[in-house]
């Protein structure tokens, strides 16, 4: 589960299970009422590696294939070990899989809409 520092509430849970005899690991990200990622979840696949990693469960080189609910998937390996500030341990992930190109988009900016830069609501 991840809560966002100073908030509340929860915005994600990662469901999973450990890698079978195969290395693949089923996971599925619901991050909204209803809403749930279809996708492997890069971020989530990286926070699975540090929690594997600080079990035992895995070491250096270890990978494991990290698959969302339609089959499509990433390889994730530890490429080393790194700390981090405060002197903490930390892992350094190496990801990889594919992705394909869906479209293109154009943001356009007029200079005098007072709003250009965009803007925050903390609500």
């Amino acid at each position: 589960m991840a809560c966002r520092f100073g908030k509340t509430s929860v915005d994600n849970v990662l469901v999973h299970e450990l890698p079978d005899a195969d290395g693949v690991s089923p996971n599925a990200l619901v991050w909204g009422p209803g809403q749930v990622d279809a996708a492997p979840c890069g971020s989530g696949t990286c926070a699975r590696l540090a929690l594997f990693h600080h079990r035992g469960l895995m070491g250096v080189g270890s990978r494991f294939i990290s698959q969302g609910l339609l089959g499509l998937s990433f390889t994730a390996r530890i490429g080393g070990e790194t700390v981090v500030e405060g002197g903490r341990p930390a892992i350094l992930p190496e990801i990889t899989g594919t992705a394909y190109l869906t479209g293109f988009s154009q943001f356009l900016f007029d200079p005098d809409d007072p709003l250009r830069t965009g803007y925050l609501l903390d609500v």
